[in-house]
């Protein structure tokens, strides 16, 4: 009798399981966990190459150079998850500069220093879903207030600065060709006299600048790739931009996915 009520305990234990598991899949939120592969555990995972760390130490130095850090509590009632939920449609991965394409189609506040997304990437017909989060969010203010082509006059704004943040991103892997995005990114704001918040870009007679990301991608298999994307303009991208108002990929990587640019 107890071997029998031990087995009738067990089954509706595993009943519950099951069921656990169709809710998730028809919630329609992305679980990875069950068959995630080992390598996404593994420490390589957690580490980019020194070459991009380099370039992420500078760029933060460059960025505290033109501006102040601003304790985290002033902006905890501003919501920016609709600064970054969008298409991203200039990006690249890799030395020769492959086109990128990174979307996200949900972004949602966690708290003032944590953000949620899911979305999908794409590099040439290869379409990954991923889920990730935006975090470590700093808050600087620039130093100096000046007039943009938006038409800002930010001697009337309260104030101007951009948020500073670093991104983990995990592509699904039980696809093809996935692994993780790690990195830093800049977005830029305005509060204005009003107190609302709102997106800016930087830039003007040269063309602007908005978002930009930028890191590495690692292979679940393995192996490291450099990529950044951005709005109007992609940081490190000096060998693949020739554009002097606008984005315009020079000759030698067009048919690296940049092919509606040729002119």
């Amino acid at each position: 009798m107890r071997i029998l009520n031990l087995l009738a305990i067990l089954i509706i234990g595993l009943l519950i399981i099951s069921c656990g598991k169709k809710q998730s899949q028809n919630s329609g939120e992305l679980d990875y966990s069950e068959n995630m592969s080992e390598q996404s555990n593994a420490e390589s995972l957690k580490k980019i190459s020194s070459q991009t760390q380099s370039k992420i130490d500078k760029w933060k130095n460059e960025c505290d150079a033109l501006s102040n850090r601003v304790s985290s509590n002033e902006f905890s009632k501003y919501d920016f998850s609709k600064f970054w939920e969008k298409k991203y449609d200039l990006g690249y991965i890799g030395k020769n500069f492959q086109r990128m394409l990174i979307t996200f189609e949900k972004v949602t506040k966690i708290s003032s220093d944590e953000y949620s997304i899911v979305g999908f990437s794409q590099v040439k017909s290869n379409v990954c879903k991923f889920k990730g989060t935006i975090h470590n969010i700093t808050f600087n203010q620039y130093k100096l207030l000046e007039d943009d082509c938006q038409g800002y006059n930010y001697e009337n704004a309260q104030s101007r600065g951009c948020v500073i943040a670093d991104f983990k991103i995990e592509e699904d892997p039980n696809q093809k060709g996935t692994g993780v995005f790690l990195g830093v990114l800049q977005s830029q704001w305005v509060i204005l006299a009003n107190g609302n918040i709102e997106q800016t870009f930087s830039g003007c007679g040269d063309g602007e600048i908005g978002d930009q990301f930028f890191g590495d991608w690692i292979s679940y298999k393995g192996g490291n790739k450099f990529v950044a994307w951005g709005v109007y303009r992609i940081p490190f991208s000096d060998e693949l931009d020739i554009g002097a108002s606008e984005f315009c990929p020079v000759e030698e990587y067009i048919n690296y996915g940049w092919e509606e640019y040729k002119q």
